[in-house]
């Protein structure tokens, strides 16, 4: 039976390979658990982030903004994602990322959130010599971060 294979599926989980964290999240997805799914691909891209293997992790975190409607998971997954392009160069998309970020901070109403977001804004154009347009998410940013 289905139970079956998917008992046998999550007894011979090997944690060690990290592909198996995508299949089991894939189960979990048909099986209509998101929240439990979105776990193990955060956890996948994660890993795979701090490894330095730059299109696992993007194709994760893209993962995760299709799959979860929670808010916080997609401002964090936004801002990680921004991260990995930043660090990779594709400032367009680490814009984006960021921005992305930015604007669910609004409706969460997060001060620290938006402060952090708007502080990557700053140091990716900071990177980029837009020096004048940094200053500008850096003085926003002060802003956000004395609000507590």
């Amino acid at each position: 039976s289905n139970s079956d294979i998917a008992l046998s599926e999550i007894n011979s989980f090997d944690s060690k390979n990290p592909e198996n964290f995508i299949k089991l999240a894939e189960y979990y997805v048909r099986r209509g658990n998101i929240k439990q799914a979105v776990l193990l691909i955060e956890q996948y891209s994660d890993k795979a982030k701090q490894n330095f293997e730059h299109a696992k992790a993007i194709a994760g975190y893209n993962r995760i903004i299709k799959l979860s409607d929670r808010l916080n998971i997609l401002c964090c997954t936004y801002l990680k994602l921004g991260e990995i392009y930043a660090h990779i160069g594709e400032i367009k998309n680490a814009g984006e990322a960021f921005r992305n970020s930015f604007a669910i901070t609004k409706k969460l109403k997060d001060e620290k959130q938006k402060a952090n977001c708007l502080i990557k804004l700053g140091e990716l154009f900071f990177k980029n010599g837009a020096f004048i347009r940094s200053t500008d998410y850096f003085k926003a940013a002060q802003k956000y971060s004395y609000k507590d």
